[in-house]
C-alpha cells in the first residue's frame, strides 16, 4: 500500500463530459498484450485511430486504470506531441517518471550526463523482476523529433533502437494516426489495434451527457418526428468521435439542428 502511495502517479482523466464505453477496446488490447499468438516475443502495440477518435483520452485513462487495477504496477507515459525533443530529453522524462520524487535514485539518474549511462540505467529498472511495469508512446511520429546536433542520426533511430533494446516482456503501447511504418519492424510489428468511434449506445449515452450540460433533453431530440431524422444523420456523421460531439452538440443550445446539419455537410 505503501509502495502505491509513493509511486502511483497517474489519476484518473477530469473530462467535462466523462469517460464514456471502451470497455471492449480496453479488454482487446489486454489480450493483445498478454497472449497474442503471433508475437509472443516481444509485447509491443500500436494504437492507431483518426484525430479525434479519443486516443490520447484512452491512453490517459489506461495509464490510470492499470495502476488502479494492478494490471500493472508502474506506467510510464510520454506524449511526443507536446514539444520537441532531443534523444536526452526523452531519457530524462522516463528516469524522472522511474523514481521517487528527491529520492537518492532520481538524484543519482540526473547526475548522469551521457545517453548511453542513461540508457543503460532505464534497461536495468525495467528489467527488474520485483516490478511489473508498461511504457506508453503517445503521437509516435517521427515529425516529432529533433535531429540530434551534429549527427546525421535521427533522434527517431535513437528511440527505436532503444526500443528493440528494451527486454522482450516489457509492454509497450504507442499511439498514433498513422501506420508509423519506420517504427515497426522489431517492435510492434503488425500488432496494431484500430480504435474507432464509440459504439451507438456509448455515443448516445455521452450525447445525453452533453445536452443536459447545456440545458437541452435528447428526448427532445429523438422523439420529435422533426427532429428526429436529422439528429440520427448529425449523429452519424460524428461516426462516435467524442471530440466531434463535444463541439457539435453544445452549438444545438443556440441554433436550430438544420443549420448544425447544414454547416456540418
Amino acid at each position: 500500500k505503501l509502495y502505491r502511495q509513493q509511486y502511483q502517479k497517474h489519476l484518473q482523466p477530469k473530462l467535462t463530459y466523462g469517460f464514456h464505453g471502451r470497455e471492449l477496446d480496453i479488454l482487446k488490447i489486454e489480450k493483445l498484450l498478454i497472449d497474442s499468438e503471433d508475437y509472443k516475443d516481444r509485447r509491443h502495440l500500436l494504437l492507431r485511430g483518426m484525430i479525434g477518435v479519443g486516443k490520447s483520452t484512452l491512453l490517459s485513462y489506461l495509464a490510470w486504470w492499470w495502476e488502479e487495477t494492478r494490471w500493472a504496477d508502474r506506467v510510464i507515459k510520454l506524449s511526443l506531441g507536446k514539444r520537441n525533443f532531443s534523444w536526452k530529453r526523452i531519457l530524462q522524462d522516463i528516469g524522472e517518471q522511474i523514481y521517487l520524487p528527491k529520492s537518492e535514485g532520481l538524484d543519482a539518474f540526473k547526475k548522469l550526463d551521457d545517453e548511453i549511462s542513461m540508457e543503460g540505467e532505464i534497461r536495468d529498472q525495467f528489467t527488474k523482476p520485483d516490478t511489473n511495469w508498461i511504457l506508453m508512446i503517445d503521437q509516435a511520429n517521427p515529425n516529432h523529433l529533433t535531429l540530434r546536433d551534429g549527427l546525421t542520426t535521427s533522434v527517431a533511430d535513437e528511440l527505436k533502437r532503444f526500443l528493440m533494446s528494451l527486454p522482450p516482456d516489457l509492454a509497450v503501447v504507442y499511439g498514433s494516426r498513422n501506420d508509423e511504418q519506420w517504427l515497426s519492424e522489431g517492435t510492434f510489428e503488425q500488432n496494431v489495434y484500430q480504435l474507432h468511434g464509440l459504439r451507438k449506445e456509448e455515443q448516445y449515452l455521452m450525447a445525453k451527457r452533453i445536452l443536459r450540460d447545456h440545458q437541452l433533453q435528447l428526448n427532445n431530440f429523438t422523439s420529435d418526428e422533426s427532429l428526429r431524422y436529422d439528429f440520427e444523420e448529425l449523429m452519424e456523421l460524428m461516426q462516435g468521435f467524442p471530440s466531434m460531439m463535444e463541439v457539435i452538440l453544445p452549438l444545438l443550445a443556440s441554433r436550430p439542428l438544420e443549420k448544425d446539419l447544414e454547416q456540418y455537410h
